[in-house]
């Protein structure tokens, strides 16, 4: 749910460069031979991935015959460590410190944004591999888009309005507070990225990985809630924790730590210091 830069790869000479290694004389040529096709996969994803969104692109029918070969290169020539172009996984899976699909995550692995079991043709095309956390690659798999809005967002090329959209809500259970998230964009406003986004979240169970990161988030409210108590009334303390979340929306962006603040501004009984023994 984070953007993040495409790097900036020769995809013409990543691709010579992974076909080269290819022992056999006869498929080197072949692939070589579709050379233009591979190149126009590319040129078609990133043009679908401006107009419409990834359930517009469609594998090119030229690359049929070679669907395992293609797919094969990623595994040989950019995963395996003695591969011709091992370089790109290297430099991907070092650009980013942080999963761009939840944010916080440690990078693990690189992601085919399109699978490759269907979308063959763009198996090491830079913009369709993605670094991120096993946990989110895990819960994508191979899913593929169904409609508009039904796929996940993709760092390269979507970008989120810098105004709140993602939320918290805080309840008392097992005895103490409980944070809860949710996503929302105004659809007539934001059409297909709005469905795109509460797909993203749901798909990949970010309201639970996100309740379970927010156990330290709650232990410091609490810290400061217990202290200012003894200065401030609840409405300043309320006021406060909408400032923070102010501050941290301007300054980070939507994390959970502003829906967090965000939400204990929002509630009394928290402010009050009621949730707590």
């Amino acid at each position: 749910m984070k953007s993040a830069p495409p790097a900036q790869i020769n995809y013409l000479t990543l691709y010579r460069q992974a076909i080269g290694q290819t022992q056999s004389v006869q498929l080197r040529n072949q692939l070589a031979a579709v050379e233009a096709d591979v190149l126009a996969a590319g040129t078609n994803y990133d043009a679908a991935m401006h107009a419409a969104g990834p359930h517009a692109i469609v594998p090119e029918i030229a690359l049929a015959g070679l669907q395992d070969e293609l797919r094969g290169l990623y595994g040989r020539r950019v995963q395996s460590r003695t591969g011709s172009c091992r370089w790109l996984y290297d430099k991907l899976f070092s650009s980013l410190s942080h999963c761009p699909y939840c944010e916080y995550g440690e990078i693990y692995e690189l992601d085919h944004f399109l699978p490759q079991s269907v979308y063959y043709d763009v198996s090491i095309y830079p913009k369709n591999l993605v670094p991120v956390c096993h946990p989110c690659n895990h819960k994508k798999l191979q899913k593929q888009p169904n409609g508009s809005g039904t796929y996940f967002l993709h760092p390269y090329f979507d970008q989120l309005p810098n105004i709140p959209w993602l939320f918290a809500a805080m309840s008392h259970e097992d005895g103490g507070p409980v944070l809860s998230y949710r996503v929302h964009l105004d659809q007539a406003v934001y059409g297909d990225l709005a469905q795109r986004l509460s797909y993203h979240f749901r798909e990949l169970a970010l309201n639970e990985r996100m309740k379970r990161l927010s156990s330290k988030i709650l232990i410091e409210m609490e810290t400061y809630v217990r202290e200012a108590l003894l200065q401030f009334n609840p409405a300043g303390i309320s006021a406060h924790f909408a400032s923070e979340a102010d501050r941290i929306l301007r300054t980070h962006g939507n994390t959970i730590e502003a829906a967090a603040n965000r939400a204990a501004s929002e509630n009394d009984d928290y402010c009050s210091g009621q949730y707590f023994s």
